[in-house]
């Protein structure tokens, strides 16, 4: 299993590789349509969301994962799963304060990574 520290630098290398930067993170915001309003509405649910525990949307989510058997392949060990909830919800929680910037795609990365 991937530690924290190899996960962030695996992530790094690869966001260097395919180029994103904080100015392809414009770019990709733009190509989004992603409007100040949009990211206004994402605060206030990260507002309602705000002291409630979001990890059990992970636990759902997997659930229907491991309804597949290609999926299910890589959900069988507990300690795995643990860790894609982890990191999953992590991610989420990112998303919802509205700051897309470098690391929070970094973040996305890593949710691919741990995947992987």
């Amino acid at each position: 299993m991937k530690d924290q520290n190899d996960l962030d630098e695996q992530a790094r290398e690869l966001a260097q590789h395919l180029g994103i930067d904080e100015q392809d993170i414009k770019e990709r915001l733009r190509y989004l349509s992603l409007t100040h309003e949009d990211i206004g509405l994402i605060k206030r649910l990260s507002e309602a969301a705000k002291g409630q525990d979001t990890a059990y949307l992970w636990d759902h989510f997997y659930a229907h994962l491991q309804g597949f058997e290609k999926s299910n392949r890589f959900l069988t060990s507990h300690d795995r799963l643990k860790q894609l909830k982890l990191t999953q919800n992590r991610h989420f929680l990112e998303l919802l304060a509205g700051n897309y910037d470098l690391d929070f795609f970094l973040s996305r990365l890593k949710v691919g990574i741990r995947h992987d």
